[in-house]
């Protein structure tokens, strides 16, 4: 218990010295939070009012769903990942916006976001596998170099005047276009931007806090926004200097933040030009390296999940730790260059899993049945998925799991005796899934969504300076 005390202490002194305690990126708005809840409800009305005209019916009735559901008073609560592998640890800011007013309208402008993304950022990473299978394509000349290349704090460093103007430039080149509706549609976008970019609220212990600048964090619209914010200037400036004029850049490739790409030549002036392209735009900067590295830089999968399986004495459906271990082992092959350094990590993983309690016959089943499944998979990739392929009509069977129910191969022959052929022909159904949910442990109990503050240590005490940073 003194630990955990310790360890809660340390890292609410750390969380606001390093976030919230900067006056420039959050405002403590504890004294006003009511007023504040007042004017939100008040600009989430001006919105509907001006925009709903603008808007399909199902999105404003997902809208006015939103409001009665969740209302006002729910503010996001700011929580903090430590990034373990900084030294010394920093903490990475999360903020929860689930559940919130202003997540609806987010969801909304993701998904309009979303298609511009998909028409003209080609060079922004989808995932990491699509991400593999390109650079493994891409042919390598002995005159290449690689570079990874790191924006600060990305988020927090993006002006939302100058961010709101890209938006508008990306929207107008869709519109000219033929892809959206009339102009009309454009204000309500940059409408419910600006809301959600300039309206981030969020909860720390007995604190409110606003954020002042930068992509609001935790919104479901946040990537795309910030991807299409620098994809501007990727698209203007880098490259048709770097790669189509110069010939500098054969590949390259970004997933909001970060990017990789594979440089053509030796590091001269092209290269600090480059440095000087990336860093001037907006007061977003980035980590150049002084050059480009002329290494494989084979890349090793270094750690483990902390938690990575369910507990071997734990209520969990049969197939549960079959389909862990082939997804991890799938993983790991896909992370790491050598084949050494694959087996290395697979051969971690099971130690780590008999020390958690798995018997080891029980695991040499399941790892070799693995093996061979990703094995089949290598030498036989299966098709690429088909973005137009038609949508299959499924219907899912969801239970809560435990152990005595009845066997998921007796629900699906009882439904193919009496019911499959009456879904198909009656209601089109082509598949049908059974479910399962964890069921509801101690843990799950137990568990507090938000920060325990013993009394006398509230989020409020450390702010004003009462608890001191070596209790």
């Amino acid at each position: 218990m003194g630990i955990t005390i310790w360890l809660l202490h340390d890292g609410i002194i750390k969380i606001l010295s390093q976030h919230l305690n900067n006056a420039q990126v959050y405002q403590n708005i504890t004294h006003e939070i009511q007023a504040k809840k007042a004017e939100l409800q008040h600009r989430w009305h001006s919105f509907m009012a001006t925009h709903s005209r603008f808007l399909p019916d199902n999105v404003v009735k997902f809208f006015k769903r939103a409001e009665s559901v969740y209302g006002f008073n729910k503010i996001a609560p700011f929580r903090a990942t430590c990034k373990v592998h900084k030294h010394p640890p920093v903490f990475r800011p999360v903020v929860a916006k689930v559940g919130t007013i202003l997540e609806a309208i987010s969801k909304w402008l993701d998904s309009e976001l979303s298609l511009i993304s998909e028409a003209y950022l080609t060079w922004c990473v989808k995932d990491s596998d699509t991400f593999r299978s390109e650079v493994i394509q891409h042919v390598v000349r002995s005159t290449h170099r690689q570079a990874t290349l790191d924006a600060r704090a990305m988020y927090s460093n993006i002006d939302i005047d100058h961010a709101m103007g890209i938006m508008e430039k990306w929207i107008d080149l869709y519109i000219s276009d033929g892809m959206l509706p009339p102009p009309a549609h454009k204000g309500t976008i940059t409408a419910g931007l600006r809301l959600v970019m300039q309206w981030n609220l969020m909860k720390f212990g007995d604190s409110y806090f606003q954020q002042l600048i930068g992509t609001a964090m935790g919104t479901s619209c946040a990537v795309q926004f910030a991807n299409l914010y620098f994809g501007w200037h990727e698209k203007e400036v880098i490259f048709p200097a770097f790669r189509d004029a110069l010939q500098r850049i054969p590949f390259y490739k970004r997933f909001i933040d970060d990017v990789y790409l594979i440089w053509d030549g030796p590091c001269d002036d092209d290269w600090q030009s480059l440095d000087h392209a990336f860093n001037n735009y907006g007061i977003l900067k980035w980590d150049i390296p002084e050059k480009a590295s002329e290494s494989d830089l084979p890349k090793a999968c270094e750690s483990l999940p902390s938690n990575p399986n369910p507990n071997p004495h734990s209520a969990h459906a049969p197939g549960t730790m079959k389909g862990v271990i082939f997804s991890l082992l799938r993983t790991y092959y896909r992370q790491n260059s050598k084949y050494s350094d694959f087996v290395k990590i697979s051969r971690l993983f099971f130690k780590r899993l008999v020390s958690q309690g798995w018997d080891q016959a029980v695991l040499r089943n399941l790892f070799k049945t693995a093996f061979n499944k990703l094995n089949h998979q290598i030498e036989n990739p299966p098709p690429p998925p088909d973005p137009n392929a038609p949508r299959i009509n499924q219907l899912f069977f969801h239970q809560t799991f435990h152990p005595n129910d009845m066997p998921r191969k007796e629900i699906r022959r009882i439904y193919s005796e009496t019911l499959e052929e009456v879904m198909r022909n009656e209601a089109g159904i082509e598949k049908f899934t059974i479910a399962y949910s964890k069921p509801t442990t101690i843990g799950s109990k137990i568990a507090k969504a938000e920060i325990f503050q013993p009394e006398g240590k509230e989020v409020s005490k450390y702010i004003a300076g009462e608890v001191p940073n070596n209790f």
